[in-house]
């Protein structure tokens, strides 16, 4: 008899072969979303602690895995005489299991070592690194196979350089960086030692969660330590998207930082407690710890920096006048919220404080801790947002043209946008007073009528783009809104030079909350 072998599809690949014989993906067709992973509300979510989103997520990403992973041995083949071999190894949400759609990518290192004896470290660094050489092997190599795969080759430090991919648009994205091993196993460069370093930061964070398994006594057998820190991270991600307080490149925690910081409060709390001891389901103990993370971490005294280990803290320079977010990791002891503002903190703290509001006098039953968190992590709407402030910052990036933009086309303005918009909050915090100011991290559409005085071509038409948004609890002067004016000049020019992309305007402009209601698209 033959039994029948299910295998899971999640798209359809259109392929075309080239002039070399070889072919190419030029387009995919996805499946929808099996029953089992469509959203059926917050509600759902809390209760499942995000573990259905974030399981979908795993096995999309596991497909971008796969792929750079055949890419990767393809490209280190082209360095036969040296005898590369090359691993791919996921670090980050993925690795801890508490990636979610829409606010996590895929982050990989990809090991390169050489065990020929006779090839010096050095002599493997120049070939391998020179001018990214094999970032940009990989990248030829992702092309033959996925023609229609986006790319981009980026330097985001002194000493880092990051690949970020996208292979299809219903797969995640993915950052990759390259850790470049000796004969003896060790890091050869600095980049080489930061990506090192990542993958450490994850196993850190792992093995604090099993000290912690070894010491808490009355935690019931079916459940470990690491589950629940899994669910309670998903549920801890999912309140600091929907609130506007989520992602470094905003000058906020990104998703290590949060990681971090719960692991901390775990060590700090549960062994002495046991706050999770006692429950009867994995989703009952992760409920019970995220409110007791809330509670713990709305009294964190920042700037004092949150590190899992002792060793490099009294190396690390952190401001002591002002507040601003600090999470050291454990490898290298830096400050990974370095980005953060005095804005940026105080509108973490501040809904961090809401949090512990909410959670504070709940009747100690499963129903209620459900409806708590619910009620904790509902969605800020932008509506809100504008409504609770009498002038709103808004920092525009529009088209000049009046043309219509397709979605590949505002997605990419987006990514140009998000990398001015620290800038921009940066400069206007020189100048005004932080604490006036509530950043939101997220870009929403604007969509404005288009002047039909300005171009008889483009009448009826609208321009397109995206609005960054700053709520001020107060009424700017004319001085102040000079500030403005002068913060979004300084950035304009150089960014759309930058961006490669005419046709685009950037300019802040302060707007009343009825006006910047009636310009942004939710």
């Amino acid at each position: 008899t033959v039994s029948s072998l299910m295998i899971p599809v999640s798209s359809i690949d259109v392929l075309e072969r080239s002039q070399n014989g070889k072919f190419q993906s030029i387009a995919s067709v996805p499946f929808s979303i099996p029953p089992s992973t469509r959203s059926k509300g917050l509600r759902c979510i809390v209760q499942d602690t995000g573990l259905t989103a974030s399981r979908f997520f795993s096995e999309k990403s596991k497909m971008v895995l796969s792929i750079i992973n055949r890419a990767s041995r393809s490209a280190s083949r082209s360095f036969g005489g040296l005898y590369i071999t090359s691993e791919v190894i996921p670090y980050g949400s993925v690795a801890l299991d508490c990636a979610l759609p829409k606010m996590s990518d895929l982050d990989v290192v990809i090991m390169l070592r050489t065990n020929h004896e006779i090839v010096s470290s050095s002599q493997f660094l120049a070939l391998a690194d020179d001018n990214c050489t094999y970032l940009k092997k990989l990248m030829a190599c992702l092309k033959e196979t996925h023609a229609a795969s986006k790319m981009r080759l980026r330097s985001i430090h002194s000493d880092l350089n990051l690949l970020s991919i996208q292979i299809q648009p219903n797969l995640p994205s993915a950052d990759i960086i390259l850790c470049l091993l000796g004969r003896d196993g060790m890091p050869v460069n600095n980049e080489s030692d930061t990506a090192f370093d990542s993958i450490r930061d994850n196993e850190d964070i792992l093995n604090v969660l099993a000290d912690i398994e070894t010491n808490v006594e009355c935690t019931c057998n079916s459940i470990s330590v690491k589950d629940v820190f899994c669910a309670s991270l998903r549920l801890i991600k999912l309140w600091s998207f929907n609130r506007g307080v989520y992602g470094a490149k905003f000058g906020f925690l990104g998703g290590g930082s949060w990681a971090i910081f719960l692991a901390y409060i775990m060590k700090n709390k549960v062994e002495k407690e046991a706050v999770f001891a006692g429950a009867s389901s994995l989703s009952e103990a992760a409920h019970h710890l995220t409110l007791t993370f809330f509670s713990e971490a709305s009294r964190w005294p920042w700037p004092q920096p949150i590190a899992l280990k002792s060793e490099g803290i009294e190396n690390q320079h952190v401001p002591s006048q002002q507040p601003r977010l600090a999470i050291l990791t454990s490898s290298s002891a830096s400050n990974i919220a370095k980005n953060s503002t005095i804005s940026t903190c105080v509108g973490t703290a501040a809904e961090l404080q809401r949090a512990s509001t909410l959670a504070k006098g709940i009747i100690q039953t499963s129903v209620s801790r459900i409806s708590t968190l619910q009620s904790i992590i509902s969605p800020l709407k932008v509506q809100e947002l504008i409504a609770s402030s009498p002038e709103v910052i808004a920092l525009e990036l529009v088209t000049n043209r009046g043309e219509l933009l397709s979605l590949q086309q505002l997605d990419d303005i987006e990514a140009w946008g998000c990398g001015q918009y620290l800038s921009f909050l940066v400069s206007l915090e020189r100048r005004l007073d932080a604490s006036l100011l509530r950043p939101f991290s997220r870009a929403f559409k604007v969509r404005l009528e288009w002047n039909v005085d300005s171009s008889a071509n483009n009448s009826g038409t609208a321009q397109e783009g995206f609005a960054w948004i700053i709520g001020v609890s107060g009424m700017l002067s004319k001085e102040e809104r000079g500030v403005v004016k002068h913060a979004s000049s300084r950035i304009a020019s150089s960014f759309v030079e930058g961006m490669d992309r005419p046709g685009f305007d950037l300019s802040a402009t302060v707007l009343s909350s009825t006006d910047a209601i009636n310009r942004i698209v939710t």
